[in-house]
């Protein structure tokens, strides 16, 4: 016994239209549905509906696009003004703070150098999404220019490096199954590598 497969769910909008208009068709006029001329004008209503709106959207679209791009100019215009109130400001004042605090602008805060850096806190390592895989990872430290994760199968080493890079997490591969390995973690600032980390451990899988 034949049974309609609409499966409408897993239709998009276009596909919904376009099968109703050939419903729509098949219906009308079609002795063997005695419904079938009141349910071709309900679809046909419909679809009309649904064009309406689609077009109702298209256009309140299109004023929202226009919005956004006069925001954003708007928005150009403040940060160029800001930018000519900053050159004036500064060949006026020439250094002097209170006066471009008088005009309301921020001043940059002096360099202060980084002395040497504090070891990575919080550091964490767990099983990888593949095998032989291990993630890791530590609060970001102020100052840090890069970091360096290193692993050995014994506490007391030896020790392999398996991650340097600018950031605080990382992904070592080509690890042992089954084997529980040790690691490790520095940061490295203007004043070179600081401390280790905390030794952690982590079984891979």
């Amino acid at each position: 016994m034949a049974e309609v497969a609409l499966k409408l769910d897993d239709r998009i909008p276009d596909e919904i239209r376009t099968l109703a208009i050939e419903v729509k068709a098949g219906l009308t006029n079609n002795s063997h549905f005695p419904n079938g001329a009141a349910r071709a004008a309900g679809l046909g209503a419909s679809v009309a509906v649904y064009d309406t709106a689609v077009n109702d959207l298209a256009a309140k679209q299109s004023l929202v696009n226009l919005a956004r791009v006069a925001v954003e100019t708007a928005l150009e215009g403040i940060k160029t003004e800001l930018r000519g109130a900053k050159t004036d400001c500064e060949s006026v004042a020439n250094g002097n703070r209170a006066m471009l605090e008088s005009a309301g602008l921020p001043i940059k805060a002096p360099k202060q150098s980084v002395g040497k850096l504090p070891k990575p806190a919080s550091f964490v390592v767990t099983r990888g999404d593949h095998e032989g895989h291990a993630d890791g990872q530590c609060h970001k430290v102020d100052g840090a220019r890069s970091y360096k994760g290193e692993h050995s199968v014994s506490q007391d080493g030896p020790w392999t490096l398996g991650y340097e890079g600018t950031k605080s997490s990382f992904t070592i591969p080509g690890l042992t199954p089954g084997t529980m390995y040790y690691f490790r973690m520095a940061a490295f600032g203007t004043n070179g590598w600081g401390p280790w980390s905390d030794i952690t451990q982590c079984r891979i899988a």
